[in-house]
């Protein structure tokens, strides 16, 4: 019996110093993310200055984000800026809709998952079937709205 005791003792620090060792290391947030992309040199594509003037040329890599759009971004802001005056409550059963045939829809689709609310993206037959099943991955309700 004395054994047995010793081997939960030993089980439980184990885990323990694993829990320690986790919560010690900062890992990002999937959220924390978006807008988080580096500046790219890109200054070897730019045409010369016709003024003779030097400067270098950076582009920002929003294809970086985590769905792959700069779309991410500005979703992330109206979002955050809702919910600073009130207006929605993550986690609350508020429900987000928007029209969209692209980008702006997936994004809201991820970012409304992330923040736990209930999202419907209303599109047309020009939506692509990939950013269609983007949209419905994510958890959204997605309604085809007819032509006309």
């Amino acid at each position: 019996m004395k054994k047995k005791d010793t081997k939960k003792r030993d089980r439980k620090s184990k885990t323990d110093m694993l829990k320690s060792n986790f919560a010690e290391t900062k890992y990002p947030r999937f959220c924390e993310l978006i807008g988080n992309t580096p500046l790219i040199d890109i200054t070897a594509m730019a045409e010369p200055n016709i003024h003779g003037v030097n400067v270098k040329v950076l582009g920002k890599a929003e294809f970086m984000n985590p769905g792959l759009s700069h779309k991410d971004r500005v979703i992330s802001h109206i979002i955050s800026k809702a919910e600073k005056a009130g207006k929605i409550t993550p986690n609350s059963g508020n429900t987000l809709l928007a029209g969209s045939s692209g980008n702006t829809g997936a994004s809201l689709a991820m970012i409304g998952a992330m923040r736990g609310y209930n999202v419907v993206i209303i599109t047309n037959a020009k939506c692509s079937t990939e950013k269609m099943d983007t949209i419905k991955m994510y958890g959204a309700k997605l309604i085809l709205a007819e032509e006309g």
